[in-house]
């Protein structure tokens, strides 16, 4: 309650002024005196965000055909209010409502289905618009979060473009919408709606979909990121039977901030590319992404000024990509290895800071052993199983990158 000195109500005495003392005393006790929220303390510079995002996508024109699930990683550009182009305006419920724009990303995927890298990108041409808008009127967060997503997806056999908006909603409590281990459940984590969405190719017809199986995505803020390539072998049984099926590919992986600021190493994509009769030909082993329970994450140990060999060890849930079928590991590999050095290969420039980008460099492998059950998307036993992975670091992450496929704006 406010309290005010007795001499001073006698000298403010008069109906204006005691009504109003009243007024500020009744909304002090009950609440109401704070200042309303207004998205007014957001800064005009662009943020820019480190996604992971999964999507499911059929390439081809049947709306029917087979789907697969890619994992992309990159930075994506975010201007807003209160710059200057983007807008601010008070609903009739009097929730405030700001607009926003993804008007660049760098995102990397592999794909099983095409047999290489892929880049979803932007294109001025088709602009990705969006609303932040407070749930409660007067304060900014929680909020809804809402974006037209459209894009251009470079693929080994041609652009794709999807001019139907895909509406991906959220709710963020935070401007930019960072997820950390923290984070309520289903708090900056964004889904595709009203899928499938049909995607064209350079002569306007369709050729590919995203499909309505997956269509998540989530920021982190990342204080280094890992990026190397690896060969090696799994070991697969089925009926009493072993193969040894020679693979290899890129990996990627995250370090965060983690509980308690304890930094957690989290991978983020694996691409093992390879052939196995047990499984009818072409497979790749990925990360199996998700945004509940399941995360590969464990320890890598280097840093900078490292002297000798600096344990590793991680917990990685794969799925397993083959023909006709995608099939689950039932629980994670436990991985285990040791790392020399890092390198740093070169940086990712975010909102307020640069993340580092580094290669490994081991003398040895990683490896898991034991006998894990591979299950179907059913989540039923298959007659599969997976008994050991061992990986080595090979040639650093390639360079060459691919060439962005159309004009991007300038950076803001």
């Amino acid at each position: 309650m406010l309290r005010f000195p007795k001499a001073r109500l006698v000298v403010l005495a008069g109906p204006a002024i005691v009504g109003t003392l009243l007024f500020l005393q009744a909304a002090t006790s009950s609440g109401q005196g704070k200042a309303e929220e207004q998205f007014d303390k957001l800064s005009p510079r662009a943020d820019v965000i480190y996604l992971l995002a999964n999507s499911s996508i059929i390439f081809g024109a049947d709306p029917n055909g087979a789907s697969e699930e890619i994992t992309f990683t990159g930075p994506v550009h975010v201007p807003k209010y209160p710059d200057p182009q983007f807008g601010r305006r008070r609903l009739a419920g009097g929730q405030y409502q700001i607009d926003f724009e993804l008007t660049r990303s760098d995102l990397t995927g592999e794909s099983y289905l095409l047999g290489g890298p892929i880049h979803l990108g932007e294109d001025p041409k088709l602009r990705s618009l969006g609303t932040i808008t407070q749930r409660q009127p007067g304060k900014d967060f929680p909020a809804d979060f809402i974006v037209q997503r459209k894009v251009l997806i470079e693929t080994p056999v041609g652009v794709l473009k999807n001019e139907d908006a895909v509406p991906v909603r959220g709710t963020t409590s935070a401007i930019p919408p960072i997820r950390g281990d923290n984070t309520e459940k289903d708090i900056n984590v964004f889904r595709g709606e009203q899928l499938p969405v049909k995607m064209l190719d350079a002569d306007g017809k369709v050729g590919g979909w995203f499909y309505s199986k997956m269509h998540v995505a989530f920021a982190v803020r990342p204080q280094a990121i890992y990026r190397f390539m690896t060969a090696g072998e799994v070991v697969l049984e089925a009926n009493g039977q072993q193969e040894r099926v020679t693979v290899q590919g890129p990996v990627e992986s995250v370090q965060t901030a983690g509980t308690n600021n304890r930094p957690v190493m989290e991978v983020v994509k694996v691409a093992l590319r390879g052939e196995s009769k047990l499984l009818g030909g072409r497979i790749m082993l990925m990360e199996s992404f998700s945004d509940k329970e399941k995360f590969s994450r464990g320890l890598l140990g280097v840093e900078d000024g490292l002297k000798g060999e600096a344990r590793t060890a991680f917990d990685l849930y794969l799925t397993v990509k083959s023909p006709g079928k995608t099939l689950l590991v039932d629980g994670p590999i436990p991985v285990q290895g040791k790392v020399l050095s890092r390198r740093r290969a070169g940086e990712v420039s975010l909102t307020t800071e640069s993340v580092p980008v580094y290669d490994l460099e081991t003398r040895s492998t990683f490896a898991g052993r034991g006998k894990f059950v591979v299950r179907d998307e059913a989540e039923k036993p298959t007659k599969f199983s997976v008994v050991s992975l061992a990986l080595a670091v090979t040639e650093q992450q390639a360079k060459k990158e691919l060439r962005p496929c159309c004009p991007r704006p300038p950076e803001e």
